[in-house]
């Protein structure tokens, strides 16, 4: 029963862990969707131009243009500020 209890508590602090560092920043979403101007998820063209002095950094799979994704990783890393 102790064990029971034991791993309970593991996995519940385990969960908020992982929900900690998979949640998104909200200023950051925000930013993102300030820049992403025609709202279809992808900044690209001159939506990336306040970006121009990090592309290599957030443009992780060097298309031309930074995914939602691409975005929120280079804003935790503090690529993006």
């Amino acid at each position: 029963m102790r064990y029971a209890a034991l791993a309970a508590v593991i996995a519940l602090a385990l969960t908020s862990v992982v929900q900690a560092q998979t949640t998104p920043n909200p200023a950051d979403e925000a930013k993102f969707k300030s820049a992403d101007k025609n709202g279809n998820g992808t900044l690209e063209g001159a939506e990336t131009d306040g970006f121009k002095a990090s592309m290599t950094q957030i443009d992780t799979n060097k298309d031309g243009k930074i995914t939602r994704e691409e975005f929120l990783a280079a804003s935790k890393s503090g690529v993006v500020k």
